[in-house]
C-alpha cells in the first residue's frame, strides 16, 4: 500500500491536513508506504512540518505518482498531468473546502471525474454544493475538519488577556488592523498582549499559544475550527480575495460561532465591544464556545484515513 500526497503550498493548513492523515493511515497500517510530493519553491522546509518520505523535482515526482495506489491532491480542484496519470493506473482523490471554485469549471469538472472519492472536512451545517457540480455527488465523502489537537481534557481560564493572531497573508495590513483592535480592547479590559504566530513555528508552540490565549484571529479555516473544538474564541479576518475565508467567516458570524473582522474596515468601538466580553469569563463567552463545538466534529483523521484506506483495498475506478 503506497500513498502520495501532494499539498497545496498556499498556507500551512493543507500541509498539517495532509501529514496529520497521513499519521492516521501508519497507526491503522504500519506498512503503508507514505510519499509526500514536495515543491522546490516551498519556502517552508519540510522538517517543520512533514514526517515523513518527500520527493522533489518533476522526474522523482512523476516516479512516485507512477508507483503510487493512491494520490492524494489537497487543496486542488483542477485536472493536469497528475491526475491524468493517477486515474489511469490507481486511485485519485482529490481533499479541499467547497468554496472557491474557478470561473471556469471545465478543469474542475474533468478532475472530479477522474477522482474515484472526493473528500470535503468541513462542518456539515456549513456545506454547501454548486449545482454545476451535481454530477460528483455521488463520490462526495463529507467528513468532519482534520484537525491537530493538543491532549487536554479542560482548558482552565487564561491567566492573561491575550490575543493570538494566526495570520499568514498581507500581514503587515493584518498588524495595522489588530493593533488597533488590541488598543481599543486594552482601554476596555486592561493590558491585552498581542502574538503573532510565524510559519515556521512549531506545533507545540502554536498549541501553547493558543491554550494560554483568550482570543484566536486567524485567516483559514484550520485554526478556526482548532478553536472551536478547543472552546476558545475567535474572531476571523479573511482576505477579501479568499472566497473560502470569507464565506467561513460570515457563516459561521451568523451563528454566533465567531466574529468576523472586514479587512476594509477600521475596527471600531462597537467591534471592540463585541470582542470585549469574550475575552472575560462571562455568559457571552460561554455562548460562542458553545456555539462553535456544536458545528465542529473532531473525528476528520481518522475519516480521512478510513476513506483512503477503503479505496486501496476496494480497488475503486472513477
Amino acid at each position: 500500500m503506497h500513498v502520495v500526497f501532494q499539498p497545496n503550498i498556499n498556507g500551512m493548513g493543507h500541509r498539517i491536513r495532509c501529514n496529520t492523515i497521513a499519521r492516521r493511515i501508519r497507526q491503522r497500517q504500519p506498512s503503508a508506504k507514505i510519499t509526500f510530493l514536495l515543491r522546490s519553491d516551498d519556502p517552508v522546509p519540510a522538517d517543520r512540518w512533514c514526517d515523513f518520505q518527500w520527493v522533489k523535482g518533476l522526474v522523482p515526482r512523476s516516479k512516485a505518482i507512477l508507483r503510487a495506489d493512491c494520490l492524494v491532491h489537497d487543496g486542488f480542484w483542477y485536472s493536469d498531468f497528475r491526475t491524468h496519470l493517477q486515474s489511469r493506473r490507481g486511485s485519485y482523490l482529490p481533499i479541499s473546502h467547497p468554496y472557491g471554485f474557478p470561473g471556469d469549471l471545465t478543469e474542475t469538472v474533468r478532475c472530479f471525474e477522474r477522482a474515484a472519492r472526493i473528500l470535503v472536512p468541513w462542518p456539515r451545517e456549513l456545506f454547501s454544493w454548486p449545482d454545476e457540480l451535481a454530477r460528483a455527488r455521488s463520490k462526495v465523502r463529507l467528513i468532519d475538519p482534520v484537525l491537530t489537537l493538543p491532549p487536554v481534557n479542560s482548558l482552565p481560564f487564561p491567566a492573561r488577556k491575550k490575543v493570538y493572531a494566526v495570520v499568514s497573508r498581507r500581514r503587515s495590513e493584518a498588524k495595522t488592523i489588530l493593533s488597533r483592535l488590541v488598543g481599543r480592547l486594552s482601554s476596555r479590559l486592561g493590558p491585552v498582549d498581542l502574538v503573532w504566530s510565524d510559519a515556521f513555528v512549531s506545533q507545540e508552540v502554536h498549541w501553547r499559544n493558543m491554550l494560554e490565549s483568550s482570543l484566536i484571529v486567524s485567516q483559514g479555516t484550520g485554526t478556526t475550527f482548532e478553536a472551536m473544538a478547543l472552546g476558545i474564541p475567535r474572531a476571523i479576518l479573511p482576505l477579501p480575495e479568499i472566497d473560502e475565508q470569507v464565506r467561513s467567516a460570515k457563516s459561521l458570524a451568523e451563528r454566533g460561532a465567531a466574529i468576523h473582522l472586514d479587512f476594509w474596515q477600521d475596527p471600531d468601538e462597537d467591534i471592540a465591544a463585541r470582542i470585549a466580553p469574550l475575552m472575560i469569563d462571562g455568559s457571552e463567552r460561554r455562548l460562542q464556545v458553545e456555539s462553535g463545538r456544536r458545528l465542529v466534529g473532531t473525528e476528520g483523521s481518522e475519516k480521512a484515513a478510513a476513506a483512503i484506506i477503503e479505496l486501496m483495498t476496494e480497488g475503486v475506478a472513477p
